[in-house]
């Protein structure tokens, strides 16, 4: 290889020194191939055959035992970076020590990076800043950006923001990318008091996005998305990006627009595979997002056991959302993961004792209903509360709502409970809309709304929630059409089916007022009495109901108030809502019962009250 000296120096200063010498030696002519051979000779021709340039590592090494601290610290940036030869961290800090020992702040600044990132080299915090504040001084921009860094965090030097910004833009203005994008950082944090103005910011991310740094592409698509100047496919190009470039936050936030279908296609498996890797890569919260999503099972297939495990590893890691997610896989059990009320208590009592609002009012809930731990409602109250408004609990803000309703465990305010339910039941949840309906359906805010009820039901039982299915086709029923009534009844059929006991009783009540089917008290009595005999204490009231009246079977009055007070005790609202219509039962009596039964969401005592 040829390279004529004087050209040779112009271009790189930092060899300036051995371009002197050899000029020295040799006048500006031209080096020869001689020059540049790894064939290591001795004698005094040694020096002229093994000249150190540029990625010729072990020739500056050579240079370097001669004395050279140029070649020192060409060699020692050469062993370090790979560049010229493979990495040898050991060779690395010889050489650079050497060089840095005999003033060559570039090399100082080289030997304080490996300081800092722990590449065998130990040193003062103090002893590393003089050494950055030599290498910055000497041009070093990662020097610069390393030392801005120092005095924006306090590290080995006092804390300077100020300084620090100026550093940074030094090290941004001097080509590295990185800095801009601290830079950037730096004028976002509240901490500074900088202030940056969101178009500098945008610009110094871009800047480093365009250099492959994932965080900042991260950054600069939230930036824009918040800021709405430019197309949400750009922002959301800039997250991609992101996230192909190993940022997990940036995979985070795309997996978050996938779930919602915010500028991109809604997906609950792409949005799972992103959070997934946000999740290897360090991004607990997406962990926890990752597991609600499979406990959810809604938009993506849940895995109890996959579930379970991730959440044990990020709980033992201290995760409280993980914590908390594993708590609530216990207390619902899912799979083959079985329910453990007690071990789930405990996590939420832990997690409640660090802080965390929504393990509060999970524990309230289990505390209010006695579920794996012993009933103690007044300690259950501020913990429900605050579950609910700071923790955002669903669990919470559904049994708040109930004692809102109720007005017993706290004051009466339908409105404010209303309020909490209707965010729940926009994001799909069955039980907030059912709740819903109620409050709609018994006239809790004003006059009782079957339409608005209905509304609040349907979208409950698209849910899959049954009690909102069958409510809406009682509704339906209860209306008389004949067209409503039959295919209610149809439902009603389909549904006792299927098991359910409330399902049973209404068609039972359709058999035996003739409403949606024809009458038959005889098929309603066999119906109600079977259902007793399973335990459906409603169905034991009704058919008590008909043996005092005789109605499709004999009259047997003893035997039948038996079963109806039997039924009313067990605690059922609508067997004691049918005690009051017996005959010989007092008025007074009769509209005690109906009373408590409306209290309790019997619609018919509530009727049968308002005349």
């Amino acid at each position: 290889m040829q390279r004529n000296c004087l050209d040779w120096w112009t271009n790189s200063m930092v060899f300036s020194s051995v371009c002197a010498t050899v000029l020295g030696l040799l006048g500006c002519g031209t080096i020869g191939p001689e020059a540049t051979s790894r064939q290591h000779t001795n004698g005094p021709s040694a020096s002229l055959q093994a000249q150190c340039e540029p990625d010729l590592v072990f020739e500056c090494e050579e240079a370097c035992q001669r004395g050279d601290t140029l070649g020192c610290e060409v060699a020692g940036i050469g062993y370090l970076t790979g560049k010229g030869a493979s990495v040898d961290l050991e060779r690395a800090r010889r050489n650079l020590k050497a060089a840095c020992d005999e003033g060559r702040p570039v090399a100082c600044g080289h030997l304080a990076a490996m300081a800092q990132d722990e590449q065998g080299v130990d040193a003062s915090p103090s002893q590393v800043t003089r050494w950055l504040e030599g290498g910055c001084e000497a041009g070093g921009g990662d020097a610069c950006r390393r030392l801005a860094k120092a005095y924006a965090t306090g590290t080995g030097v006092d804390a300077n923001v100020p300084k620090a910004k100026q550093l940074f833009e030094r090290a941004c203005e001097g080509d590295d990318p990185t800095a801009c994008f601290e830079l950037a950082v730096l004028l976002q944090s509240e901490e500074s008091g900088l202030g940056g103005a969101p178009q500098r910011v945008g610009r110094l991310l871009h800047k480093a996005c365009s250099h492959d740094i994932a965080e900042a592409c991260s950054r600069l698509g939230n930036l824009q998305l918040e800021g709405g100047q430019v197309p949400s496919t750009v922002a959301i190009s800039n997250l991609q990006r992101a996230c192909q470039g190993g940022s997990a936050d940036g995979c985070a936030h795309l997996a978050e627009l996938e779930l919602d279908g915010r500028g991109v296609k809604r997906s609950g498996s792409t949005a799972a595979k992103h959070f997934q890797t946000a999740c290897e890569g360090g991004h607990d919260d997406s962990c926890v997002r990752l597991a609600d999503l499979l406990a959810e099972g809604k938009r993506i297939k849940a895995d109890p056991k996959r579930i379970s495990a991730l959440y044990d590893k990020l709980c033992q890691a201290g995760s409280q959302g993980a914590c908390i997610g594993r708590a609530t896989l216990l207390y619902r059990g899912a799979g083959d993961v079985k329910r453990d009320l007690p071990a789930a208590a405990a996590l939420f009592e832990e997690t409640c004792g660090k802080g965390s609002a929504r393990a509060c009012g999970l524990l309230g809930v289990m505390l209010a209903t006695g579920q794996g731990v012993s009933r103690d409602l007044e300690r259950a109250k501020p913990m429900v509360q605050r579950g609910c408004e700071q923790g955002k609990a669903n669990e919470a803000c559904q049994l708040l709502a109930k004692w809102l309703v109720e007005g017993k465990q706290v004051p009466r305010n339908a409105k404010q409970a209303a309020a909490l339910l209707e965010p729940a039941c926009s994001a799909d949840d069955a039980e907030a809309c059912w709740q819903l309906g109620q409050i709609e359906e018994f006239g809790d805010l004003s006059e009782r709304n079957p339409a608005g009820a209905s509304r609040y039901y349907q979208h409950a039982c698209r849910l899959n929630h049954q009690p909102s299915c069958l409510a809406v086709a009682t509704i339906k029923w209860r209306r008389g059409r004949k067209t409503d009534a039959e295919g209610a009844f149809d439902v009603f059929t389909r549904h006792c089916s299927d098991g359910s006991q409330a399902a049973c009783v209404l068609r039972a009540l359709a058999m035996a007022r003739g409403v949606g089917t024809v009458a038959s008290e005889d098929k309603a009595y066999a119906l109600f009495a079977s259902q007793c005999t399973r335990g459906n204490q409603v169905a034991c009231a009704y058919q008590g109901q008909a043996l005092v009246l005789g109605n499709g079977t004999e009259k047997a009055d003893a035997r039948g108030r038996k079963l109806v007070e039997s039924a009313c005790r067990s605690g059922e609202a609508e067997a004691c809502y049918v005690k009051s219509n017996l005959p010989g039962v007092s008025a007074g009596t009769a509209n005690k019962l109906r009373r408590d039964a409306c209290e309790r969401r019997v619609y018919d005592a509530c009727v049968s009250a308002d005349r």
